[in-house]
């Protein structure tokens, strides 16, 4: 009983402390309370002296209570813009780590034999699949830029090219292009085994140009060759608003009504690309009625920077076509969520004094 006693003592000398230690966890207190009961039952002649133990405890709990209702009530009286900083640093999107990979790598050569009224022979021909894509950490935005390629390997009507949700996507689209791609590939080998073509060839790969703020900014080769004189090859840039995890579309960067403006813009920077004649006159490739604006772009150091596929404002030869809109002219057309700001570097150099106020 001496020994119970004892262990007793220093087990209610260290109760302050641990009550502290506990004080967050209900459990914890109700294990440590009755320990003290268990203990006090083993010598009822001690009752007075745990009675008053326990007081002091009691009162030892109440205060560390309002010490933490206190400092509960001290935390949420935080400034409005240290709170806001502190969301805003929770939610900032992390810099990329992107690694491009093969998606779908196939090629195979198809065998003919010689025909004796044929006057060239083609003795084989190669098909050539190869897309690649990116790993980004965010499966959102894998089977976004998935979906870009899906969209380029599923024929659509040209009516309904402009109904094509680029941002829509059901997490699926991985998939899905592994299955397109597999189907397509199959019926081009058909095709060339029935034989008068040289090659076929189809590649779609993805690169990773960078980040600024909450923009990322990727763009896709696609290059088809199925017979014919040359390949055809167009490039599609894709500046996504990871806030927002959508591609940020012309009618997204500005209004209809801006995209008038610009249109005009873009059209004098098309037509000095053009040497004028003896009367001063430009012609241009394209002629001003089919003349748009095109809804791949680019943010750069100089401006927006807006691309045209061969064709669009040049022959083939030509390749494909960009034309810059510097910001001092752009700037103010886009909307405000996209307009470079002072703490992007823009407009901050004071204005110089007139000479007439010296």
């Amino acid at each position: 009983m001496i020994a119970i006693y004892g262990v007793f003592a220093i087990f209610v000398g260290n109760l302050t402390a641990l009550i502290k230690e506990f004080m967050m966890n209900k459990t914890a207190l109700a294990l440590l309370f009755s320990g003290v009961f268990i203990l006090s039952a083993c010598d009822d002649k001690n009752t007075q002296a745990l009675t008053e133990k326990l007081q002091q405890a009691e009162q030892t709990i109440a205060q560390l209570n309002e010490q933490v209702a206190k400092f509960q009530q001290e935390s949420t009286a935080l400034p409005q813009p240290i709170a806001e900083k502190a969301d805003s640093a929770l939610t900032t999107f992390p810099a990329l780590d992107v690694e491009i990979y093969p998606f779908f790598a196939k090629t195979e050569r198809v065998k003919f034999e010689p025909q004796a009224n044929q006057e060239q022979a083609i003795l084989s021909a190669e098909q050539y699949y190869f897309v690649s894509l990116a790993k980004t950490g965010f499966e959102w935005l894998d089977n976004l830029l998935a979906k870009q390629i899906l969209i380029s390997y599923q024929p659509v009507t040209a009516d309904a090219d402009s109904k094509i949700d680029r941002n829509a996507i059901t997490g699926d689209e991985l998939n899905q292009l592994k299955t397109v791609l597999d189907r397509d590939y199959q019926e081009s080998l058909a095709m060339l085994k029935e034989g008068g073509i040289l090659a076929i060839s189809s590649t779609a790969e993805t690169i990773y140009l960078g980040q600024r703020h909450n923009i990322v900014t990727f763009f896709q080769n696609y290059d088809e060759y199925s017979g014919g004189a040359h390949n055809n090859y167009h490039t599609k840039y894709f500046n996504i608003d990871v806030n927002k995890k959508r591609i940020i579309l012309l009618d997204d960067l500005l209004s209809a009504a801006k995209q008038v403006e610009l249109s005009a813009i873009l059209w004098g920077y098309y037509e000095q690309r053009s040497a004028p004649d003896v009367n001063g006159k430009r012609e241009t490739f394209t002629p001003k009625q089919d003349f748009y604006v095109s809804e791949d772009f680019l943010f750069t150091d100089d401006g927006v920077k807006f691309i045209y596929p061969p064709y669009a404002l040049g022959p083939f030869a030509e390749g494909e076509i960009s034309l810059t809109v510097p910001w001092y002219e752009i700037n103010q057309l886009l909307n405000p969520e996209y307009q470079r700001k002072p703490k992007d570097g823009y407009d901050l150099a004071p204005d110089h004094i007139p000479a007439g106020n010296e």
